[in-house]
């Protein structure tokens, strides 16, 4: 029949499951009736126009370009008449109907959007490498022996998978079962850019392997997301313990959640999402979640570049489930990409809630949920803002009798935030402090700028801060710490070197009112301090790299920018002191210096090896051969880096920068 939409004749189609299909849970959606994934009904009935007819059909022909069935042709006047709209929907109707053919179980999901189909209703058959789901083919006869097609697929294991499927595949039947067998993909890693077009043979190989499968990486864009596709049915994942997914767009966050929803594996360990992540990815993955995952990492990407990270009081609500589902979590990471980040900061931030989910309007609870994770070590989170420092503020106060219970209690913490969302740094690093506990090793606080305000800020120099002693109190385990917005003074820096003596890391990126005194208490007070970074200062001079001169060899790396008052002389002969007979290399934005790797292990020095070190330096890679542990053994030197005037820090604040990698186009392996 026909009805009106918006104005236009619109005609009434009943949708209903194959005859002898399973139905799953969820299969159908009624839209209509205000159903919900997981409610199975029989059929149901969709209202669509013409133009919604036209634009399915648009797209069903650059899928199927040789198969795709015609639409009835369109008129240049809208005709009412019941004759013409009679014989449209006869028409419309067996459109549908050859459509429906070459796709039984709608996989496209234009498609399924236009039936209202939630999932497939069961396994189908795959075009593409797989063939048909579950056929295991014959045994291998090789010299008159019978070969169980399990043995050869766990013996194709140890092979390179590309070279399995296009070599070994086509051997035989018995081959390309065994090339498809689930002992053969204990782990499976896949990569493209073109998911409309290599996703049907991934799932060829997915679907047989998916109930044994342990790992799963997918890192997946489509170039036109109009062809976007949906898994098969019948997937389920009961034995991952490590999942890595990485939707690059809208359409491949959509196939991510619904392969979330096919996870039921207890002895998932480790999750990890980078990408576009909607609210339909994290309530998959707060349901998919259980008592024994110990680590997931969120890294949010802005669906444009140079567009903030906004995330909405669904998505901090979803977030709130998944800490409440896994009090067995050891390291969390809410991260921001480095896309929203660096050079290039956006804004961003979390919807603070209001009641019933907090006490009082305006608060953002999430960091201060993870008070409630006993075993929680590790924690990244790049969405500080003054309504995050509210929520962790109503924690109890120490002092209090149940204070134990009100602290977050991780080793290691790193958090950042945008300079527009935080109105006093200094207070957002005291608030912090005070709801940590005393075992903290690691600390970082990191405030950026965005892009379009640093042109305004350039040169401006913050709040001169003095010693803090109540907030460094009780931090003698504190290792390593990383601030690049609190400027301390020297008695600033004496209070931290007091109060943290065991500090192996000290990156302070504010050093506009230190003196040379601050070298004095370097060498005094922190005896095991390896790495440390000092920044340009007008009271700054050659006395300062005399004294750290004399302890050079401490060093596994010293970052200097040099300041007016320090003369060339004096930085040659700290570079000869810290490491001696090195490789200068000009890295452009800084200067790295490299020991010899042949010096260093007593073959001389050689073109090779200085060559190899360049291009490590190049890449802003350390070279592996110079971690701290053998420098201390060896007694060799580590590396200067000189850095230049407002160069930004590391993203991550105890690592090196790492060049931005170019996805393949397509990658498959394990």
């Amino acid at each position: 029949g026909h009805r009106e939409k918006d104005g236009s004749p619109a005609f009434d189609f009943l949708v209903m499951p194959p005859e002898g299909s399973a139905p799953v849970a969820g299969a159908v959606l009624d839209a209509s009736a205000g159903g919900a994934p997981g409610r199975a009904i029989p059929g149901q009935v969709i209202r669509r126009t013409y133009e919604e007819f036209a634009k399915l059909g648009r797209v069903m022909g650059l899928r199927h370009p040789s198969s795709a069935p015609q639409l009835p042709p369109s008129t240049f006047f809208e005709h009412t008449d019941a004759a013409f709209l009679q014989e449209r929907a006869a028409g419309l109707e067996a459109y549908l109907a050859d459509v429906l053919c070459l796709e039984p179980l709608p996989r496209t999901r234009v498609l399924r959007r236009f039936l209202n189909i939630w999932q497939p209703l069961g396994p189908g058959p795959l075009s593409g490498l797989g063939g048909e789901l579950g056929c295991d083919g014959g045994p291998l006869i090789a010299r008159g022996v019978r070969v169980n097609v399990g043995v050869v697929a766990h013996v194709l294991a140890f092979l390179e998978p590309l070279w399995i499927l296009r070599r070994c595949s086509l051997v035989c039947r018995a081959m390309h079962a065994a090339s498809r067998n689930a002992r053969c993909w204990p782990s499976l890693r896949f990569a493209t850019t073109r998911a409309e077009r290599w996703l049907e043979p991934f799932f060829a190989i997915l679907a047989p392997a998916c109930l044994q499968l342990q790992q799963l990486t997918l890192d997946v864009a489509f170039e036109n997301p109009s062809l976007a596709v949906a898994p098969p049915g019948g997937l389920l994942f009961r034995n991952l313990n490590r999942l890595v997914l990485r939707p690059r767009d809208v359409e491949a966050a959509a196939l991510v959640a619904e392969l979330l929803e096919a996870v039921e594996a207890p002895g998932l360990r480790e999750v990890s999402l980078e990408g576009v992540l909607t609210d339909a990815v994290l309530l998959a993955l707060a349901n998919a979640a259980g008592d024994g995952l110990e680590a997931v990492r969120l890294v949010f990407e802005p669906l444009h570049l140079h567009r903030p990270v906004l995330l909405g009081e669904s998505s901090t609500i979803c977030l709130r489930r998944l800490i409440e589902a896994t009090p067995s979590l050891r390291r969390l990471r809410f991260e921001a990409s480095p896309q929203a980040r660096g050079k290039a900061t956006v804004s961003r931030r979390l919807a603070p809630l209001g009641p019933p989910e907090v006490l009082f309007p305006g608060m953002q609870p999430l960091l201060a949920d993870m008070s409630a994770l006993p075993r929680l070590e590790e924690v990244a989170f790049d969405f500080l803002t003054d309504d995050v420092l509210a929520g962790l503020r109503a924690l109890r106060a120490a002092g209090s009798p149940e204070e134990d219970d009100e602290r977050l209690r991780p080793k290691k913490v790193i958090l950042s935030g945008v300079k527009s969302l935080l109105e006093d740094p200094e207070i957002a690093l005291a608030t912090v402090l005070g709801k940590l506990g005393e075992n903290l090793q690691e600390f970082a606080l990191l405030v950026e700028t965005e892009m379009e305000m640093r042109p305004f800020l350039s040169g401006f120099l913050h709040t001169r801060i003095g010693a803090l002693p109540n907030v460094w109190q009780g931090r003698r385990a504190l290792q390593a710490l990383t601030l690049n917005w609190t400027a301390f003074d020297d008695d600033g820096v004496r209070s931290i070197a007091e109060h943290c003596p065991q500090l192996h890391t000290l990156l302070l990126d504010r050093s506009e009112y230190w003196t040379d005194v601050v070298a004095d208490i370097i060498v005094e007070m922190l005896p095991q301090l390896r790495r440390f970074r000092m920044r340009s200062s007008a009271m700054l001079s050659d006395r300062c790299l005399y004294r750290l001169m004399e302890v050079a060899r401490r060093f596994s790396m010293l970052e200097i920018e040099p300041s007016f008052s320090m003369s060339s002389y004096a930085m040659d002969q700290l570079k000869q002191r810290i490491s001696p007979g090195v490789y200068d290399f000009d890295g452009g934005s800084s200067s790295i210096l490299i020991p010899s790797r042949g010096s260093f292990f007593g073959f001389g020095g050689g073109s090779a090896a200085g060559t190899l070190a360049a291009i490590e330096a190049a890449a802003d890679a350390l070279d592996p051969y110079l971690d701290e542990g053998i420098q201390q053994a060896a007694g060799a030197g580590g590396m200067l880096r000189l850095l230049e005037p407002e160069q930004d820090v590391d993203v991550d604040p105890w690592g090196v920068l790492a060049l931005p990698s170019r996805r393949p186009r397509l990658e498959i392996g394990r």
